[in-house]
């Protein structure tokens, strides 16, 4: 029972209302004196933080990139790199990128559908049926020509990426730090290419490496966080330490 008085400017009450019948406030008449129904609650559905298969797949593809460019274990031939580059690096992390759309996390989305498209034409160099190779081979001979288109196929991704850097300031050291460690990786297997250098090849892979490890780091924090394993694996939940600054 809900009963107020209402006092006069005497301070004696004139009379009481009972709002024991009163109509819902929130429940409003139609013009034929009915009381329309309440709208149904606004239902939400939970999706799950594509970013740690994102950094997963970044940070696989730069791994194994980083072992063939040392030439780990004696393989010179990098052709093993193309399953990897084309379904995890490459379709899987366009997936998630049109996730992190979706979301509408536009820093995510622009970086990992721009890698996974990296991914998918650096494996296309491999594929004979797309004919680059061919198209740089004279008399059965690869041309020089080939090495220093690579080269500068990879230093326009130096480029993009040295943008990416730059909003990446706002995000966590370990996507600043990837992000930085893959423009070097760029920059420098680019120059291998156009200069033949081994001490610049190795630099590439042992950047590539470093890329890897700091993508796994911020993978691990997302994937053993409090909305992925963070209840069974605690001592794996690497926080992030924020270098951005605060909007007004």
């Amino acid at each position: 029972m809900s009963i107020s008085s209402v006092t006069n400017d005497k301070g004696s009450s004139d009379h009481f209302e009972d709002h024991r019948n009163a109509p819902d406030a929130s429940r409003c008449a139609d013009c034929s004196g009915h009381t329309a129904p309440l709208p149904d609650p606004p239902s939400y559905r939970k999706i799950a933080n594509p970013a740690p298969l994102g950094l997963f797949s970044i940070g696989t593809g730069f791994l194994l990139e980083g072992l063939l460019s040392l030439q780990t274990r004696g393989v010179k031939i990098p052709n093993v790199a193309l399953v990897i580059f084309i379904f995890y690096g490459g379709i899987c992390q366009f997936i998630v990128g049109l996730v992190e759309m979706f979301c509408g996390n536009t820093f995510g989305a622009t970086v990992f559908c721009s890698y996974g498209a990296f991914n998918l034409s650096y494996g296309a160099l491999f594929l004979p049926a797309l004919g680059v190779t061919a198209a740089y081979t004279v008399d059965g001979v690869l041309s020089p020509q080939y090495s220093q288109a690579v080269g500068l196929f990879l230093w326009c991704w130096f480029v993009v990426t040295m943008l990416f850097v730059i909003g990446a300031l706002r995000s966590s050291v370990a996507i600043l730090s990837t992000l930085v460690f893959v423009a070097l990786a760029f920059a420098t297997l680019g120059t291998a290419e156009f200069t033949g250098s081994d001490a610049a090849r190795i630099a590439g892979g042992a950047f590539s490496i470093c890329a890897a490890i700091c993508a796994y780091w911020g993978a691990v924090s997302g994937f053993y966080g409090k909305d992925g394993a963070g209840a069974t694996f605690h001592s794996l939940n690497v926080p992030s330490v924020s270098l951005g600054y605060s909007q007004v």
